[in-house]
């Protein structure tokens, strides 16, 4: 029973903010965001693996935030523009829990299990992201920056699933606000993109209960292979779809003529990828010594799911 409601509720969560992104004024688009949240709160309370006190945290955070957000859009207005979307931006930043506004976001997926993880990260920024692009400024530009070049350095040192992947997460948030630059629509599409990675993940380690990359030992070979060319394509290495989409982001900004932003982009994407090809080359290292991995069968799901990773080469030609 408890099952049947949790699938409803997903549902509606879905259909809320699929709504939402089909509206063009900002308080029913404000409508819908609240409404999922209160949505998703319901499924935080279900989840059995999440700390109750999670929803609490989460609620309250972003209840203040669109308080804020509401009142900020309905006092501000006629030469005051600039300045209510600037701060109209920065709720939006906020929501979104990259940085400097990442405390709330690091401290409730430590919390959270791997199906709440992936909604936080993923469903449940797709209407802040479209307020974003709404109301889009050089704040959040700087912004963007910092969140491409913090996390750089804040996963390097890490150990734990859930923070490397919270990191993860920050990186690519930057990389959607980058690509509002050429295109008010191209975010979506890098989110959605994104968000079909963090889901064979999250489905995986969620499956072996994973909290560390120590925890990998004993994977069976096709869930180790995946999650392997999952973390490649996050990092962006070629040929996979991280590569190609980062290539496309970067493009579009050097389009708009910002050559030093997009040189120190590449820079410190380069401390990402060694982020992330440390910790892969552990996991497999892991995963080798494994006796399972000398059985290896690689399933037709685990077949399309491969392809579907570097199918972006593809595309490219």
């Amino acid at each position: 029973m408890q099952l049947f409601f949790k699938s409803n509720l997903m549902i509606t969560l879905l259909m809320l903010i699929l709504a939402g992104t089909s509206m063009n004024n900002f308080l029913l688009i404000w409508v819908f965001m609240e409404m999922s949240t209160l949505v998703f709160i319901f499924i935080v309370s279900m989840d059995q693996y999440t700390l109750s006190s999670l929803s609490l945290k989460y609620f309250i955070t972003q209840s203040f935030i669109s308080m804020v957000m509401v009142i900020t859009f309905l006092l501000f207005d006629g030469e005051a523009i600039m300045l209510k979307e600037m701060i109209l931006s920065g709720l939006s930043l906020w929501k979104l829990g990259v940085p400097p506004f990442q405390n709330w976001f690091m401290n409730l997926i430590m919390d959270a299990s791997w199906h709440v993880f992936f909604l936080i990260s993923t469903v449940m920024k797709v209407i802040p992201f479209l307020i974003l692009s709404m109301f889009f400024s050089y704040m959040a530009f700087t912004i963007a920056t910092l969140s491409v070049l913090a996390p750089s350095f804040m996963g390097a040192s890490q150990i734990c699933m859930k923070k490397i992947m919270g990191v993860s997460s920050m990186f690519t948030s930057g990389w959607v606000i980058f690509s509002m630059i050429s295109s008010k629509s191209d975010w979506l599409i890098i989110l959605l993109l994104y968000s079909l990675m963090l889901l064979v993940f999250c489905a995986n380690v969620s499956a072996e209960s994973m909290s560390t990359l120590d925890n990998s030992f004993g994977l069976s070979s096709s869930d180790s292979l995946l999650m392997f060319f999952v973390l490649l394509s996050l990092s962006g290495i070629p040929p996979m779809s991280g590569f190609f989409m980062k290539i496309y982001i970067l493009m579009s900004v050097l389009s708009k003529g910002y050559l030093a932003i997009s040189a120190a982009i590449v820079v410190m994407s380069s401390f990402s990828v060694y982020m992330y090809i440390k910790n892969t080359f552990k996991y497999m290292t892991l995963n080798i010594l494994s006796p399972s991995y000398m059985n290896f069968k690689l399933n037709f799901i685990g077949w399309i799911i491969i392809m579907n990773m570097a199918s972006a080469i593809i595309l490219y030609m």
